[in-house]
């Protein structure tokens, strides 16, 4: 993972800053957004562009739509013309080209797979799920659910989507004015919560981040180029957590085990919350703060990266609400502290093992 040796150790500003510039997959993804983002902001993107072209032999162009999940394993040769439109949990292997013929670009749907030494000509589009093979020259549009390949591609099988997939996706860009209001109003009182005999908490901090700054951290997190590349890439479950554990950045796959469909009913919630978790009420400052939260393996690993300052993995078994159902899910996280504008986060990096 980004700025760890092997061993997972801490993660810091030399770490962040070898994920910018080692050459591998990841970071040809990273740099990619960052592109994309520096157009979106009006910005330069000549270092960006350079970058990408000189260190991956991928060539970049205006007016690029590419959608969260974008997997580069092979990023050599990959050109997108001006107006591509790339959906989401593209995988695009080495050699690739988008061409443009007159008005007429490119368009791929979500979760395609597309081979080695594959040419995409002006009207060539494809659907969602589909599987382009190596070598193809994709001249046409081609339906949903198939498999093509050949020159001119045409259509060599279907491919049925297994039942528990499903295209739709929560929203995880950074909350509406009109949303804030909700993980603002939770997050009005910063003082910690006291229980009996003054004892604030029986593990971790009660603290709460206050409304204001916890409205200035989220959209920090969301604008940084490499957290909100994260956000959109990350595979499995991801999410972001202040120094207090509150969430302030979630991906879409955390957001659809949530049940959710905007990042806003989460962010401010600490994860327990977020999860009705059946402890997160029963101490006296909520998730985190009880007795049962010491035996919590995202707890545990939470706070051990905030105190140690180093990245920790652990394992966790827990009753959460999904849906309104009640179910025991087992969980795998890793916890890596990183530095934004001065704070401290934890980027959560997280797996769903098992679900009964």
């Amino acid at each position: 993972m980004i700025g760890t040796d092997r061993k997972f150790g801490k993660v810091s500003s030399v770490g962040f800053a070898k994920a910018l510039i080692l050459p591998n997959a990841f970071n040809a993804v990273i740099w990619v957004r960052i592109y994309l983002w520096l157009e979106r902001c009006h910005l330069p993107t000549f270092i960006a562009h350079r970058y990408l072209l000189h260190i991956h032999g991928l060539e970049m162009a205006k007016d690029i739509t590419i959608g969260a999940g974008l997997r580069l394993p092979h990023p050599q040769g990959v050109l997108f013309t001006r107006g591509t439109r790339i959906g989401e949990r593209v995988s695009i292997y080495g050699n690739v080209r988008f061409t443009r013929i007159w008005d007429d670009v490119p368009s791929i749907g979500s979760d395609v797979l597309i081979g080695d030494s594959v040419v995409f000509t002006g009207k060539g589009q494809v659907g969602n799920h589909v599987i382009v093979g190596a070598g193809s020259v994709v001249t046409g549009p081609f339906p949903d659910n198939v498999v093509i390949g050949g020159n001119p591609a045409k259509v060599l099988k279907e491919n049925p989507v297994p039942e528990d997939t499903t295209y739709e996706k929560g929203d995880a860009s950074p909350p509406t004015e009109e949303k804030r209001k909700l993980f603002l109003s939770r997050n009005t009182r910063s003082e910690p919560r006291r229980g009996p005999a003054g004892k604030e908490t029986r593990f971790a901090s009660p603290e709460r981040t206050a409304a204001d700054e916890l409205e200035g951290e989220i959209l920090d997190v969301y604008s940084h180029p490499v957290t909100s590349a994260l956000i959109e890439t990350a595979g499995g479950l991801f999410a972001l957590v202040d120094e207090h554990r509150q969430l302030v950045a979630l991906n879409g796959s955390f957001m659809k085990m949530l049940g959710i469909d905007d990042a806003a009913d989460a962010l401010g919630l600490r994860l327990g919350e977020a999860l009705h978790c059946p402890h997160a009420d029963e101490g006296p400052a909520g998730c985190g703060t009880t007795e049962s939260c010491s035996n919590c393996g995202i707890a545990i690993a939470m706070v051990t990266s905030l105190t140690e300052n180093r990245t920790v993995e652990k394992a966790c078994t827990l009753c959460v609400e999904i849906g309104g159902e009640k179910i025991d899910v087992a969980l795998s996280i890793r916890s890596n502290p990183v530095q934004i504008k001065g704070k401290t986060y934890l980027l959560l990096f997280m797996q769903e093992t098992k679900r009964q």
